[in-house]
């Protein structure tokens, strides 16, 4: 899966629309990020451009992901372009499209079927995280990926998975893959074909508890976000 590499120098932040700014550090780890938006003009579709700095503490997720072949024209048809600053990936293009409300079963298992072959997990992956772009469905947040040995390290990278039953596979496969390993959620049962959630017994309380304390935190990150835009801080983005 090849795709137009740009450098970050060449893009002209101050013509683009701020979307979504998060600035954030959390301890040491830098979770900042910037999304824009180009202006539509003429046959232009607007495409998203999301932007981070070499700190950012997911910089490297989506190289490791696309060179693992868990994205490829089917999972991301919508990706357009790799940006990159001094051979650093500081984030990439996406075509617009239809943000999705409900997930489509077919992508639920193929995306299933990636994370089985490819040995990658996508912690957001959900019906919001994915868009319809050229009536083809297309995931989004592209660097929220990891391998599937970092499954019992999202608590570390402040990461809750978004969609239960896809939890409980990537679970699957973390329990299958590390034996050896007692991680929360890695005890399921049940054959990696099946696609019906766990129910609330099996669930890992790690994750619902998790879920539950990060409520609050969401509804403040969403007002810090709508914040952002207005004041997009580019001048924190590093060359």
């Amino acid at each position: 899966m090849a795709h137009r590499a740009i450098q970050l120098a060449d893009i002209a932040l101050r013509d683009l629309i701020a979307v979504k700014i998060t600035v954030k550090w959390i301890g040491d780890q830098d979770h900042s990020r910037w999304v824009f938006r180009a202006a539509r003009k003429g046959n232009s579709d607007g495409s998203f451009f999301k932007i981070w700095n070499p700190t950012y503490v997911r910089r490297d997720n989506i190289m490791g992901a696309i060179k693992a072949g868990f994205y490829d024209d089917r999972t991301t048809p919508a990706l357009d372009a790799l940006v990159f600053h001094e051979g650093v990936c500081r984030g990439y293009v996406m075509r617009c499209g239809l943000l999705n409300r409900r997930l489509n079963a077919e992508f639920f298992e193929l995306v299933k079927a990636r994370s089985q072959e490819t040995g990658y997990f996508h912690v957001q992956f959900s019906a919001c995280h994915t868009m319809l772009c050229d009536n083809k469905i297309s995931l989004l947040d592209l660097e929220a990926v990891y391998p599937i040995a970092e499954y019992a390290r999202m608590s570390h990278y402040h990461s809750v998975f978004d969609h239960p039953d896809y939890e409980r596979y990537v679970a699957t496969l973390y329990g299958n893959a590390f034996p050896e390993k007692d991680a929360p959620g890695a005890r399921f049962e049940g054959s990696l074909g099946q696609s019906g959630g766990p129910s609330n017994s099996e669930r890992p309380a790690w994750s619902f508890v998790g879920r539950l304390q990060s409520v609050p935190k969401r509804a403040w990150q969403r007002l810090r976000i709508r914040v952002g835009s207005f004041w997009p801080r580019t001048d924190l983005i590093r060359y």
